[in-house]
């Protein structure tokens, strides 16, 4: 008895062997857990992606060919159509990819979103109470005292745990107290 001759894929006629594929969205959706995190309860649980995670937390993919962030093929599933500019997430879940989730909105909206749940507090607080500060408002006093005594940046460097770019932006005014202050004059 002859063995059957193997016939590579691509070589067989179309419907001769071959499993249906999986259209996009099933694609898609074979990579999602429903039975997420509730992030917000007056959303209910995100379905979260459980494929590629960028750098970032968002989920990543390829889609019909190009690579694309899992929440924005989540929106063109749910629309029909890709969010303009983008979709933002209203659970604030880099890996939901639930459409009651998302919306569309501008950079300017997703920054107004982000500072209007109090996320972006990080980025408002400066000097000293700020939580990775490595030098108070006092050390900043003392290091300029010491520079103006004579004593060289690389040994206040040295004291003070902190590069002598650090030390050299101190003494010259250009980072610490003194910017901070200078700032909440400019700002609304």
């Amino acid at each position: 008895m002859t063995q059957p001759m193997f016939i590579p894929e691509y070589l067989r006629p179309t419907g001769v062997g071959r499993r249906p594929r999986n259209s996009p969205a099933e694609l898609f959706w074979e990579k999602v857990k429903t039975d997420g995190p509730v992030v917000r309860p007056e959303l209910g649980p995100c379905h979260v992606w459980a494929g590629c995670l960028n750098d970032d937390g968002y989920g990543e993919m390829s889609f019909m060919g190009k690579r694309e962030r899992s929440h924005r093929v989540a929106f063109f599933l749910a629309n029909g159509r890709w969010p303009k500019p983008q979709a933002l997430h209203r659970c604030d879940n880099r890996a939901c990819v639930r459409g009651e989730h998302l919306f569309e909105g501008t950079n300017k909206d997703n920054v107004d979103d982000k500072v209007a749940k109090g996320r972006a507090l990080a980025f408002a607080v400066r000097g000293e109470d700020h939580p990775c500060a490595k030098l108070s408002n006092a050390d900043l006093d003392a290091i300029r005292s010491a520079a103006a005594a004579g004593t060289k940046n690389c040994d206040l460097a040295a004291q003070f745990g902190v590069t002598r770019t650090r030390i050299s932006q101190i003494v010259r005014g250009r980072t610490g107290r003194a910017i901070t202050l200078t700032m909440a004059r400019i700002g609304p």
